[in-house]
């Protein structure tokens, strides 16, 4: 299931003063491949694929660094993603 821009994910939203679940229009992509939407007045939020729940609609499960998120204790703590 490939994510492009135009697509709506929802994902945790983890910030300083937040941890809601929101769902954005993808706008774009980092460097690294991550997608980016506008959210809380950035233009290019960077969301981790460990954080998406739903694509279109549709449940996402993330397989970017599974074999870390295997080892680690908790989704937030993959480094790979």
């Amino acid at each position: 299931m490939d994510i492009k821009i135009g697509d709506r994910i929802t994902f945790r939203a983890v910030t300083r003063f937040t941890g809601a679940e929101v769902t954005r229009k993808v706008r774009g992509f980092w460097h690294s491949g991550k997608p980016t939407v506008k959210y809380q007045g950035h233009a290019d939020f960077i969301v981790d694929w460990c954080e998406i729940s739903f694509h279109n609609g549709d449940p996402y499960v993330c397989d970017v660094g599974k074999e870390a998120r295997k080892k680690s204790r908790h989704v937030l703590e993959c480094d790979v993603c």
